[in-house]
């Protein structure tokens, strides 16, 4: 699960259909993210799309490409915001409630006495966030700049390493990625912290805890993974294919079952 949230479960496909005048009929949309929708539908409109807005205009739905009009943020506009009237807002206590059962619900982390470090956490997840979308759009180049900026201040997050890791294989940087594989293995997750549990779980818990745990913190299918990617190179093969140690495919099969392992961090 992910720390602000199980974001992953949430995100892996999704579906955007659209219908109207203009729009090509019986067409696929490749490459669509949620940060498309907005300034879509501001476009369809004749509205302006804000350039601090990270999505683009799914042109290529439009049986014309459409005249687009930018302006540097809508925060900056005057006129109404689509904001309830006072008398209509969310009674405060009311709010609270909500964030609890969230909490509660596992969707969000509880709230922090520390504010500035709830804030900075806020930050994180949301760069995290976008960088994942842009991993699924395929803007990689994109998602390397902030997963990077993301692993140099938080070197104990695996998730962080693993996503780079993936963003320099899919633009050919091998080394980059058998680096990054190569920290991965030896890393040690930060303890999480376990929620209230009853009697009967907390025995159950106990029983599991007491199985033999995977050194240095890590799964041991991962480790045993590399250690099986490195003999396969190291042994004879065929002339013709031999598979690197660093090659595509060998690096790729010891990202996702790293992943696999470590798919609760």
């Amino acid at each position: 699960m992910e720390p602000a949230g199980p974001a992953v479960q949430h995100r892996q496909f999704g579906v955007v259909c659209m219908k109207g005048d203009h729009i090509k009929q019986d067409e696929r949309i490749y490459g669509a993210t949620l940060l498309d929708v907005t300034p879509t539908i501001l476009t369809l409109f004749g509205l302006p799309v804000g350039e601090d807005m990270d999505g683009r205009v799914l042109v290529q739905a439009f049986e014309n490409p459409p005249q687009i009009t930018r302006i540097p943020s809508w925060e900056a506009e005057l006129g109404e915001c689509g904001m309830h009237p006072a008398d209509l807002r969310m009674d405060p206590a009311a709010a609270q409630a909500v964030l609890q059962q969230f909490v509660a619900l596992g969707y969000i982390q509880p709230l922090s006495e520390d504010q500035e470090k709830a804030v900075a956490t806020a930050v994180r997840e949301q760069q995290y966030n976008l960088a994942r979308s842009y991993m699924d759009s395929r803007r990689y180049t994109e998602a390397l700049t902030i997963f990077a900026e993301l692993a140099e201040k938080n070197p104990d997050e695996a998730r962080f390493m693993q996503h780079l890791a993936q963003c320099y294989l899919a633009l050919g940087k091998r080394a980059e990625a058998k680096d990054l594989l190569q920290k991965l293995l030896v890393l040690k997750p930060k303890p999480r912290p376990q929620p209230k549990q009853e009697p009967d779980q907390e025995a159950a818990e106990g029983a599991k805890e007491a199985q033999p745990a995977a050194e240095h913190g890590i799964a041991a299918e991962a480790v045993a993974a590399d250690e099986a990617a490195q003999a396969e190179a190291r042994s004879p093969q065929p002339e013709g294919d031999s598979p690197a140690a660093d090659s595509p495919a060998s690096l790729s099969r010891a990202l996702g079952r790293f992943a696999h392992g470590h798919h609760s961090i």
